[in-house]
Parts: C-alpha cells; sequence; structure tokens
C-alpha cells in the first residue's frame, strides 16, 4: 500500500547557503555604515551649531554690557570728565594689542548717581577682552584696574560718529578720540560747533570672535551705540 506524504512536510533539504549568507552580510554592513554616516553627519552638524552659538553668545553679553554703559558717558570739560578713544599701537594699556576705549559714566547708586571710571581693551596675549571699572575715579584711565569679560576677542575696534557744519554724520577713520579737544570739528544737533569736541554723538563697536577650538571661521560682530548725553 502506497503511503501518502504529510501535506505540510518541507520537502526543501538544502537549508541556508552561502550565497544567502554573504547578501545578508553585505545588507548589514550597507546598513551599518549608512547608520554611522548619518550618526557623525548629524553629531558634526550639532557640535559646529553649537560652537556658532558659543561665538554669538560671546558677543552678545559683550556688546549689551558696552552699550549699557556707553550710553550713560558723561563729558564735563572743568572736572576733567572724558572720553577717550585710542587707535591700535596708541593706547594706555600693557599688553593691549587693539583700539581702546575709556570714558566716565553716571550710575544709580541708593537714590543717587555716581561717577565712575570705564572703558575696554583687549589684552593680545590670550585674546581677553578686559573691562576697566573703577568706582573711586581719578579720571587718570591709565590708573584704573582691569578684569576679564569676554574671551576668545582677536579684533577690537572702535569708530566714532559726528555732525558736520551741515549736521552730516562723520565718522572718525580711526580710533582716536579726545573729549578735551577741539580736533574733528564736532556741531551740536542746533548746528553749534562744539569747543572741544566733547562726547561723540555715537560709537561703532566692532568684536571678532572665535571658538574655543578654533575651528571655525572668525566672525565680526558690530553694533552702534548712540550716546545719550552727547547734546
Amino acid at each position: 500500500m502506497k503511503i501518502l506524504q504529510p501535506i505540510f512536510q518541507n520537502t526543501d533539504k538544502k537549508g541556508v547557503t552561502l550565497v544567502e549568507i554573504l547578501i545578508a552580510t553585505f545588507i548589514l554592513a550597507i546598513s551599518s555604515v549608512s547608520i554611522y554616516t548619518i550618526f557623525r553627519t548629524a553629531t558634526t552638524v550639532y557640535s559646529k551649531a553649537q560652537r556658532q552659538l558659543e561665538m554669538i553668545q560671546n558677543a552678545r553679553i559683550i556688546l549689551e554690557q558696552m552699550t549699557r554703559e556707553l550710553q550713560g558717558a558723561v563729558f564735563n570739560q572743568n572736572t576733567g570728565i572724558a572720553l577717550r578713544g585710542y587707535e591700535t599701537g596708541s593706547g594706555i594699556k600693557s599688553g593691549s594689542t587693539k583700539d581702546e576705549i575709556h570714558f566716565v559714566v553716571a550710575v544709580p547708586n541708593s537714590g543717587r548717581w555716581d561717577l565712575c571710571e570705564a572703558g575696554y581693551w583687549l589684552r593680545g596675549a590670550n585674546n581677553t577682552l578686559m573691562r576697566c571699572f573703577e568706582v573711586n575715579p581719578d579720571f587718570n584711565f591709565a590708573n584704573n584696574t582691569s578684569s576679564e569679560l569676554g574671551y576668545n576677542i582677536t579684533d577690537l575696534q572702535f569708530f566714532y560718529y559726528y555732525r558736520d557744519n551741515a549736521l552730516n554724520w562723520v565718522r572718525t577713520p580711526n580710533a582716536n578720540w579726545n573729549s578735551n579737544q577741539d580736533i574733528v570739528s564736532n556741531y551740536d544737533a542746533n548746528g553749534i560747533q562744539r569747543n572741544p569736541d566733547g562726547l561723540p554723538d555715537m560709537v561703532e563697536v566692532r568684536l571678532t570672535v572665535r571658538d574655543d577650538l578654533g575651528r571655525e571661521q572668525p566672525r565680526e560682530f558690530s553694533t552702534f551705540i548712540y550716546l545719550k548725553n552727547s547734546n
């Protein structure tokens, strides 16, 4: 009598072939490389974004600090209260390698206003932006103390804006400014010449910032600061 084979019996006895193993291994390798590439790209993009954000935040903190203090700058010829700007190479701070600015600012203190010396300069040895601040001013900016404000700053520039006799805006060609002298023929909003020049109407600040590792292209940031007490 003929015995029938079970309907669901597997008659394939070959198993997995070497070719199938190689194909599966190749697919797995391709998938692994693709996943690694995606992960590596995402990590690189994230790291780059973090470095860019670091530079932006560094510049923002510095420029906001400068804006607050420069907006409160004051001038009084009779007492020596002035604003002084120094072009690169002519500054008064040891170790300074770029432009400098020094001024007197009025700050609130317990319901009254105190005068303090303030200023900014770049210590080139370690690319550190220095902030001067002296609560007991003698109006000799060379004597005030400095503290570190920002790092990875490779360039610092100041330009000063004033009005000519036609009330047109004019920008100084460099960072030199002396409130106690009559050099640039500065005019007020009414067309009256100031003698001495007093405060500029506006200060332009330019910062060049790099990231900690030096992997990104340095970026320049700038702002224009109007001096409230210039008129």
